[in-house]
């Protein structure tokens, strides 16, 4: 997936003079022996941090600082929000805090013309001491941010199993959200007010990149918190003739039939959806604020336009049972989308969950232990707030994948709707990684 943040981030310092180069090292595959050649005559390095992510982002700037000892590093993202004396008291210079575009912008020119970098939302190390801004920069109107500058990103292929038309990209209309969820980040992190691009900017980005990519990824949390703003932007779309297609994240309940056959004549293509859990008890206890009825009007709604589904379920929640979690594992196949993730529950620093679990077991720190490779696919304390261990929980989301993907019915349908060689090439190998992870847990 490209990094929309780290894209904005690129565009935003180019545009106040600064030489930018954007290193993916994931999409690229590169080893952090091939990222230091790149950086070699670099003075600044910024990178983006999550808590699965953070201990061996840190061997990776610890490795360039080896080959280049003049470079200095900033850190963003979920890890140093939450924990900046943490990222600090590593070899870390900069932590900024929350949304990072414009503070991590006056924080490269303070560097370069020796200003203060006591900046609202940076925190830094000097002679040993180690400063925090106690206030996070002001978030801002996001019809001021540039569009993002695409070129910074490799010639690489992104693959994803749900985009059938290639080439295609990821762009954010909006930030914050107002939900309760208990497990989830983004309120503490993007706000709990719910702001947005206008439809006019929003389709004015979609029109440039229709030139060059036949899909956009919308990566806003929930695309479709305002009907109007949907309706508005789906008008200017068919308005202007633009032939693209596109993918966003609905939250249930916020749509309705005669929406989705705007959306669906606008180019919509797939829909992804957080379900979570089949249990309604479950539901009501994450504060997912939606019903078990709703999930399978949205759904079946979906089905009848004919736009493809993407359903998110999270196992090993607060109160999992082998009861509900089979009520969850029976409407995966209720609803039948098109694809599904299962995920397990995981106690994220920033949210209520976390606090919750850091009340029951100190010991679980920062949440750095839990890493990357074990996210979604291990439990972590999971045993402190629902009936099931970590290795328990392992074995269900590899019975949950094979139970889903391995029917001969779900086979069937996705040979129907196979329309080009492409198509037959991204379904081969999405079924050969669920083939490996169902069958021998590796991915």
């Amino acid at each position: 997936m490209p990094d929309v943040t780290m894209l904005y981030i690129a565009t935003i310092l180019a545009q106040n003079m600064h030489h930018v180069i954007l290193v993916d090292g994931q999409a690229e595959k590169l080893s952090p022996p091939d990222v230091g050649k790149r950086l070699l005559d670099t003075e600044l390095v910024i990178i983006n941090s999550a808590s699965m992510t953070f201990r061996s982002d840190v061997k990776i700037v610890r490795h360039l600082k080896e080959a280049n000892p003049q470079l200095k590093a900033i850190m963003f993202g979920q890890f140093p929000t939450f924990f900046p004396e943490v990222a600090l008291r590593e070899d870390v210079d900069f932590v900024v805090r929350k949304e990072p575009e414009y503070a991590i912008k006056d924080l490269t020119n303070a560097l370069e013309n020796g200003g203060s970098k006591k900046i609202p939302g940076v925190g830094f190390k000097e002679d040993g001491t180690i400063f925090i801004h106690p206030e996070p920069y002001p978030w801002g109107d996001l019809n001021t941010l540039p569009f993002p500058d695409r070129s910074f990103l490799p010639e690489v292929e992104y693959f994803s199993p749900i985009v059938s038309h290639r080439p295609w990209t990821a762009a954010q209309t909006s930030r914050g959200c107002y939900a309760r969820c208990t497990f989830c980040t983004v309120p503490y992190f993007s706000g709990r007010t719910w702001r947005v691009r206008s439809a006019e900017s929003v389709v004015d980005e979609m029109e440039i990149l229709s030139e060059k990519y036949k899909t956009i990824w919308f990566r806003d949390e929930t695309f479709t918190f305002s009907k109007k703003r949907v309706r508005d932007i789906c008008r200017l779309i068919r308005e202007r003739n633009l032939d693209v297609f596109w993918i966003c994240n609905a939250r249930v309940g916020t749509i309705n039939k005669d929406l989705l056959k705007l959306m669906k004549h606008a180019g919509l293509e797939v829909l992804k959806f957080g379900v979570e859990s089949g249990n309604q008890l479950i539901l009501d206890k994450i504060r997912k604020d939606v019903t078990v009825e709703e999930i399978h009007r949205n759904f079946r709604w979906c089905s009848e336009l004919g736009i493809k589904t993407h359903a998110h379920f999270i196992l090993g929640c607060p109160g999992e049972t082998e009861e509900t979690l089979e009520d969850t594992l029976k409407l995966a196949k209720e609803i039948n989308p098109t694809t599904v993730t299962f995920n397990v529950m995981t106690p994220l620093p920033g949210s209520s969950l976390y606090d919750e679990v850091k009340r029951l077991d100190p010991l679980i720190g920062d949440g750095s232990q839990h890493t990357f490779s074990e996210e979604h696919s291990r439990g972590f304390r999971n045993e402190l707030f629902c009936d099931f261990t970590s290795a328990e929980l392992s074995d269900i989301v590899r019975r949950a994948y094979r139970d889903f993907y391995f029917r001969s019915s779900y086979f069937l349908r996705q040979l129907k709707r196979i329309g080009s060689w492409g198509e037959f090439r991204i379904l081969i190998r999405a079924g050969a990684a669920i083939m490996l992870f169902g069958v021998v847990g590796e991915t």
